[in-house]
């Protein structure tokens, strides 16, 4: 979700800064405007890519744009209420709440991901219909191939580009034959294809920016613009070039680029018809200029992070004195519930950041037996059995037999044996639904009785972040790498359920050090969840672009389903 955000609004800085640079240059050439809209489709894309592992750019979050907070309290005081008798006493300590999550947050991604699907699918057929036309297609001469499967000339390719003409196309006068070539040689010698398949690699990555949508069809439509100049200045008159267009009024159904396109044909016209419009091609200086802005622009911007600087801290009210009248009974219980309040370390009393895990231990008890003659199956391993989750394979960690025995006239006899399965859930939804669980084994003659599903767990979510008390103008640590905490032996079969709350600092290269329990668990816990955040691995929090260390918590749960 942060990360579409991310992309949401970088994307359109850079994609509403092409489109002014295109308004302010409506009286140019389209050629120019044409060059603008490709640098930017492929620095949009190649942004994209390339955030994930460029150098962090940190710059200060400006007022207006940070969320409003509460102002923490004084690192090392202590939060206070009023018992009668006007003492003050230390108040019980924060429960961690789960962070708020909705399933439609959940779902944002998947509906990202289908939508990229459908676009990148509708694409690909496309371009598997033009190799088809391709293949079936009658050669002309050179890169002019005829078709009877077209209705207008198109123009595909990259490596090897050809110009598809359809049938009856040598019937037209030589003049239109030269007019229509030299369109479609024009977006040959411009690479006009290869830029509008970028555009649409790139919306269909980006299809929640409507920017992205607009920008693409601008960019269609200065293509067969800058292509019609080159044309006109070859000497073809605009009447009969803005008839041949009127003859033509398709729009081709493929990726292909052609010369024929209803969405900017009034467009066209008014500029073939128009003497006045300037029809002059980019000098390469120009063109060499424009690449060098528009990837300089985008890739620190792709980079770029903002640094919340901390808040100060809200003053500490002073104590007020005890009362003389003030029971015993009263001032006991005040000192007792001091007592209870822990001294931590530094790392431990203003953690900058909180991240949260979960460790989620499904176990299945499982019935294997023979139907015909009721024979118990044996000897099963974890091995044999195949565990799917909603439909996602799951590895079991384990399968303990259990053996099962009923007595019969006296006799003791082995009738079924019972299994227990155990696996972790890579599930990492959090709103307590149904999760269907399916076992299989590789005896087909087994018949298995097992749990069918259960109900997940409803908690904060795995991998969430939260801010603390991060020192000012400095950048979080990100998390980018973590292992789950397995159970301990014991605790996997006490079933038992809790959080191990866990404090450390994260150094300048990343890996936790120094991490010591906060709050235990017990049986093995403790251990188990130490030893998984000793690999986790974070980008380093910074500030003024280096590295810095700085205290976490982390909240490890374990859950048995």
């Amino acid at each position: 979700m942060t990360v579409l955000l991310e992309v949401f609004w970088k994307s359109g800085v850079i994609l509403g800064l092409a489109l002014c640079v295109t308004l302010l240059l409506r009286k140019r050439s389209a050629d120019a405007r044409r060059l603008v809209l490709s640098a930017t489709v492929v620095a949009t894309l190649l942004a994209a890519f390339a955030a994930p592992i460029l150098p962090r750019l940190n710059v200060p979050e400006p007022n207006w744009l940070a969320p409003a907070v509460e102002a923490p309290s004084a690192a090392g005081a202590v939060p206070v209420f009023r018992l009668s008798g006007g003492m003050a006493a230390p108040s019980p300590l924060p429960v961690p709440v789960a962070l708020p999550r909705t399933q439609f947050v959940n779902a944002i991604p998947w509906i990202w991901f289908i939508g990229v699907i459908l676009l990148l699918t509708r694409l690909s057929l496309g371009l598997y219909g033009l190799r088809r036309m391709r293949r079936s297609a009658c050669p002309i001469s050179g890169d002019v191939l005829q078709s009877d499967s077209l209705a207008a000339p198109v123009t595909w390719g990259i490596i090897h580009p050809v110009i598809l003409v359809p049938e009856g196309f040598d019937q037209l006068p030589e003049e239109s034959r030269e007019a229509v070539l030299r369109h479609e040689r024009a977006h040959i010698q411009s690479y006009d294809f290869l830029f509008r398949i970028l555009a649409e690699i790139t919306r269909a990555l980006i299809w929640f920016q409507p920017l992205m949508w607009v920008v693409s069809r601008r960019l269609r439509q200065e293509q067969e613009i800058a292509c019609d100049n080159r044309v006109l200045a070859s000497g073809v008159k605009p009447s009969a070039y803005a008839k041949l267009l009127l003859d033509w009024n398709l729009t081709p159904a493929t990726p292909a680029i052609g010369m024929a396109s209803r969405g900017s044909l009034k467009r066209r016209l008014y500029a073939v018809l128009d003497g006045d419009t300037s029809r002059g091609r980019v000098a390469t200086t120009v063109v060499v200029t424009a690449w060098i802005l528009a990837l300089s622009a985008a890739l620190p911007l792709a980079a770029m992070n903002w640094a919340r600087p901390s808040r100060s801290a809200a003053p500490v009210p002073a104590l007020s004195p005890i009362h003389p009248t003030v029971h015993p009974e009263t001032i006991r219980l005040a000192q007792a519930q001091a007592a209870l309040v822990p001294r931590p370390s530094h790392a431990a009393t203003s953690p900058a950041a909180l991240f949260v895990s979960c460790s989620q231990l499904v176990i299945e008890d499982v019935t294997a037996s023979i139907p015909n003659d009721g024979n118990a199956v044996q000897g099963l391993t974890a091995d044999d059995f195949s565990v799917t989750e909603d439909g996602r394979p799951m590895r079991p960690a384990f399968a303990e037999m259990v053996r099962v025995l009923f007595e019969q006239q006296g006799i003791w006899s082995e009738a079924v044996a019972d299994y227990r399965i155990g696996y972790y859930s890579a599930n990492s939804s959090v709103d307590g639904a149904y999760r269907t669980v399916k076992i299989s084994v590789k005896n087909p003659n087994a018949k298995l009785n097992y749990r069918a599903g259960y109900y997940g767990p409803s908690m904060t979510p795995t991998g969430a972040y939260e801010p603390r008390n991060m020192p000012a103008a400095v950048a979080p640590p990100e998390l980018i790498a973590k292992v789950e905490p397995a159970y301990s032996e014991e605790a996997r079969k006490a079933k038992v359920s809790g959080t191990v709350t866990l404090d450390a600092d994260v150094d300048v290269s990343g890996k936790a050090v120094n991490i010591h329990t906060r709050q235990p668990l017990g049986l093995g816990l403790d251990e188990q969840a130490i030893e998984a955040l000793a690999k986790w691995r974070f980008r380093p929090a910074a500030q003024n672009g280096a590295p810095v260390s700085v205290p976490i918590r982390v909240w490890l749960s374990f859950y048995v389903l």
